[in-house]
């Protein structure tokens, strides 16, 4: 039961880091 749990939270940091790179790349881009 504790599998889906870390898995999902795995998931979830992955899509934040992939954001916050994304934003870093954009405002890279805006100068």
């Amino acid at each position: 039961a504790l599998f889906p749990h870390l898995i999902r939270g795995h998931m979830l940091s992955d899509v934040v880091a992939v954001l916050g790179s994304l934003n870093t790349i954009a405002a890279e881009l805006d100068r």
